[in-house]
C-alpha cells in the first residue's frame, strides 16, 4: 500500500480509474463481463459523491430586492 493514501478504497477508485482510461485508449486490453460490471458500479458510486460533494447545501432564496422599480 502507498503511503499516505487515504485508506484502501480510494486507493481502489484511484487504480479503476486509471484501468478505464487505459481501456478507452489500448484496444488489446482484455476485461471480463465481471471486472466491466465492477467498473461500471465504481464508476457510478464515483459519479454519485461527485454530485453530492458538488452540489449546493442551501439552494439560495429569491432576492427580496427587485431592479424593476427604477432604483
Amino acid at each position: 500500500m502507498l503511503p499516505h493514501a487515504f485508506g484502501e478504497r480510494p486507493m481502489l477508485k484511484l487504480m479503476f480509474a486509471a484501468v478505464i482510461c487505459a481501456a478507452e485508449k489500448w484496444r488489446k486490453l482484455k476485461a471480463t463481463n465481471f471486472e466491466r460490471e465492477q467498473l461500471r458500479q465504481l464508476r457510478q458510486e464515483m459519479n454519485e459523491n461527485f454530485k453530492r460533494r458538488h452540489t449546493p447545501a442551501v439552494t439560495p432564496a429569491p432576492s427580496a430586492f427587485s431592479s424593476k422599480t427604477g432604483t
